[in-house]
């Protein structure tokens, strides 16, 4: 990615989070945020990205956990639950990273519900 910033993000972009369904001005939208970017900022968040390890602050975590994702990597439920017995997941089919910008209804609706279920907190 340092030597074709561009040139790799566009294909790592395209290979890995865009379902075949993501619509054509959603792809156009993400690829331009993503490779107008500043090359050396992006590659250092990735680098850091990917050295950064969740599992211990995730025993810290006491408020239930609502996902929405998308279905074109698995989520590992029982793995999260290990860690986060309060994680909850709703799975958008069909989607691909960038879920919220393919479908914003089903999104939107799959939010409302996970909003739905958290407590009130006593007045």
């Amino acid at each position: 990615m340092t030597a074709d910033y561009k040139g790799q993000t566009t294909k790592f972009i395209g290979e890995n989070l865009f379902s075949p369904t993501t619509p054509p001005a959603v792809r156009k939208r993400v690829l331009t945020v993503a490779t107008s970017a500043s090359p050396d900022r992006s590659v250092a968040m990735l680098r850091a990205a990917m050295l950064y390890d969740p599992v211990p602050p995730l025993g810290e975590i006491r408020v239930p956990i609502r996902a929405i994702n998308s279905d074109k990597y698995p989520t590992n439920v029982e793995a999260n639950r290990r860690h986060i017995p309060q994680f909850d997941v709703a799975l958008m089919k069909g989607a691909g990273h960038y879920l919220m910008l393919e479908d914003p209804g089903r999104f939107n609706a799959l939010l409302a519900d996970a909003l739905s279920r958290f407590e009130k907190p006593p007045e």
